[in-house]
């Protein structure tokens, strides 16, 4: 028997082919590295902007003064009217501490039987310190009580606030309705009210005489949450901004107002000083000044500004020139 002949398969042959490759054009590479080099420039100039930014936040103010305190339980409100302080202690009884603007000394201490809320004089000198049961004591320059005004228009006045022409301000916290009264504290009219109009408050607390007599009120929206509505003097409504970075607020903070606009605000939470500009926008905050001479500790409190200084009460009152942003 013949032997069968095997087949050898035959292995495709594999043909390598070489594509040329495109080279590309000097366009394109310099549209690629004008891409790349914008790219950079915009990376470094954010990086600058966020850098300065920073640098501006943690600017601090001048010192000027300090003088050891004679409260130690700290104040819950402060005002600066001519050439006293007057800051109020909320304690079991009203303590209201009449201060020299000039040395920090104690001018007076007025002792009230019922809780005080709020302090201020008018240009004459006379002084009218609120308390809880809606009596407005007035007492002469000589700091003796000439008489006593019932606040019937309110069903809880919480603060009074005096303007540059002495007219006054009373806000009520059960309604959040602010009355304006002449000097002689007769009745001009009210304005505001709860509600969500520009008009109106979701919860008014304090107001502070600013620029141009114009009011600013500090209106708590939520549980730390709140915004300045300022109003001129006629309580119409110029315009508002929600107060942005504050951790916490406490109901005890204080407003300093330049005559700028620029707002400077005590956090009684975490005893720093925050600033905002005319608009609302976060410029900052300090707990000691430039070379670190004054620090800031719980709780403190603040006023000033139309004058160009900056009064901080804390374990001993503190005077600053305020930042230069």
């Amino acid at each position: 028997m013949a032997k069968s002949k095997k087949t050898r398969r035959k292995e495709p042959k594999v043909v390598a082919t070489v594509l040329p490759v495109k080279e590309a054009s000097p366009k394109k590479n310099g549209v690629l590295i004008f891409f790349l080099f914008v790219l950079v420039i915009f990376t470094s100039v954010e990086i600058f902007m966020v850098a300065q930014q920073k640098i501006k936040q943690n600017k601090r103010p001048e010192f000027i003064m300090s003088w050891p305190s004679e409260y130690k339980k700290g104040l819950t409100s402060m005002g600066e009217y001519g050439d006293f302080i007057y800051g109020v202690e909320n304690t079991s009884t009203g303590l209201v501490y009449k201060i020299d603007k000039k040395d920090g000394s104690l001018a007076f201490l007025f002792q009230l039987p019922e809780l005080v809320y709020s302090a201020v004089q008018d240009s004459k000198g006379d002084i009218y310190i609120l308390d809880k049961k809606n009596t407005i004591h007035v007492f002469g320059p000589d700091n003796k009580l000439k008489k006593k005004i019932n606040v019937d228009d309110a069903k809880t006045a919480g603060w009074i606030e005096v303007d540059s022409k002495d007219n006054f301000y009373v806000v009520d916290l059960t309604s959040s309705i602010i009355t304006k009264y002449d000097p002689n504290f007769k009745k001009i009219f009210s304005f505001g009210g709860r509600g969500i109009g520009n008009e109106n408050f979701t919860n008014v607390g304090k107001v502070f005489d600013g620029p141009n007599d114009q009011l600013y009120c500090v209106n708590m929206l939520d549980e730390n949450k709140a915004q300045i509505k300022i109003f001129d003097s006629n309580g119409k409504y110029k315009k508002s901004w929600l107060i942005k970075n504050v951790k916490k607020f406490t109901f005890l903070e204080n407003l300093a107002i330049l005559p700028d606009g620029y707002v400077y605000l005590n956090s009684f939470a975490d005893s720093l000083i925050y600033v905002f500009d005319n608009n609302g926008k976060f410029k900052g905050t300090f707990d000691t000044d430039i070379g670190k001479k004054f620090l800031i500790t719980s709780p403190s409190s603040i006023t000033g500004g139309k004058n160009g200084i900056i009064y901080v009460a804390t374990h001993d009152l503190v005077a600053f020139k305020p930042i230069k942003y």
